[in-house]
């Protein structure tokens, strides 16, 4: 069976497949890797300052959300396989933190059982890379079948469509925690902004060495310092688990899932990703986005990076958006908020263009991109 794997990259960061194991030219097979990035070097700190190794639950939840939120985005509703692989220095990652990262993968499982969704584990693997990572390198991969007439590829994205935003901050019926919105992405940066240099003088293996001393840990806070009026300090804001949108999307398909064009992910390249992963020209223009997050505005205010590449980092308030068909957008915004307590809203529009390009409006303040 033959295929161009190109044709369907555009569609997401999955690889979508000829469903080669299944042998049905009606199903693609589609697959997900992600990790926990600068995330597990951040846990690493948090850990050793404060004794907290429930930490790495957390972190452990994050690789498995980030895939299987990615999945979704292609109209994929399981079931799923799960593998998950651990690198670690074993200088630094004790047996009893290999233990909390496979327990947090039990109980995330459990949790995403709870909601319905059919997830399998296919087991895991621990590599000692003690010459190749300082700490712990945390990865998983997911795969899935998918109906070829089921796909959201974005193709179908066009002009006049809505794109509905979906929180990634506070906390929804469906969770028991407060979220930041952090998600798993921009931790290098955040980290760096906001902790205190002490952070490096005491824990030198959490970061690359190669790193200008300015620029290492070149914030105000301490690990444990409370942020005002949030009840959790910077290092549990920066910690908290990701936000999960499958239970919500899964209904969101039941229901409607014939008029949603596209569906993004906004991960990697935060508020602008949804450029990058359209085929056609058009124009995104995001000019009813959320109120920023504390967490981002912490981040900006103490490290004086500029509005637009904060955008272009982090998901700055949503981390799921769906261009949807304008007729259908009050009753699932309705059944969102109502059915989810999940703060939902239209954030912008997609408007004609010769040439792919994307619009931010913050107040007054107008940032422009081009594909």
């Amino acid at each position: 069976m033959s295929y161009d794997p190109s044709s369907l990259f555009y569609a997401s960061q999955c690889s979508i497949i000829p469903d080669i194991l299944g042998n049905d030219s009606r199903y693609y097979s589609i697959t997900n890797t992600d990790s926990a990035g600068t995330k597990a070097s951040l846990a690493y700190v948090y850990w050793k300052e404060t004794g907290d190794i429930t930490v790495w639950e957390n972190i452990a939840h994050d690789t498995i959300i980030m895939n299987l939120d990615e999945l979704y985005t292609l109209g994929a509703s399981g079931p799923f396989l799960l593998y998950y692989t651990v690198g670690r220095n074993k200088n630094f990652i004790t047996n009893e933190v290999l233990e909390s990262i496979l327990y947090g993968v039990k109980k995330t499982i459990q949790y995403l059982q709870t909601l319905d969704i059919s997830i399998h584990y296919a087991g895991h693997r621990i590599n000692e890379l003690g010459d190749l990572t300082r700490t712990a390198l945390i990865n998983s991969m997911m795969t899935t079948r998918l109906k070829k007439d089921q796909l959201i590829d974005k193709t179908t994205i066009q002009k006049d469509d809505l794109i509905i935003g979906l929180s990634s901050d506070g906390q929804t019926q469906y969770e028991n925690t407060y979220h930041s919105g952090i998600g798993n992405h921009g931790l290098t940066t955040a980290r760096h902004e906001l902790l205190h240099h002490t952070v490096a003088q005491k824990y030198p293996e959490s970061f690359d060495s190669s790193l200008p001393s300015f620029q290492t840990y070149a914030g105000d806070y301490r690990l444990t310092d409370e942020i005002e009026d949030l009840s959790h300090n910077i290092g549990q804001l920066l910690l908290c688990k990701t936000r999960t949108y499958v239970p919500v999307l899964q209904k969101i398909f039941h229901e409607y899932k014939s008029h949603i064009h596209g569906i993004v992910h906004c991960t990697d390249g935060g508020q602008v990703k949804a450029l990058y992963q359209l085929k056609q020209p058009l124009h995104i223009v995001k000019d009813k986005l959320f109120p920023i997050p504390i967490i981002f505005q912490l981040i900006q205010c103490k490290s004086n990076i500029s509005w637009q590449t904060m955008y272009q980092t982090f998901n700055m308030g949503h981390r799921m958006e769906m261009y949807v068909k304008a007729a259908v957008v009050e009753p699932m915004l309705k059944m969102i908020v109502q059915t989810f307590g999940l703060n939902a809203k239209v954030i912008g529009k997609v408007t004609f263009a010769t040439k792919k390009q994307l619009t931010i409006q913050k107040e007054q303040d107008i940032y422009q991109f081009n594909a």
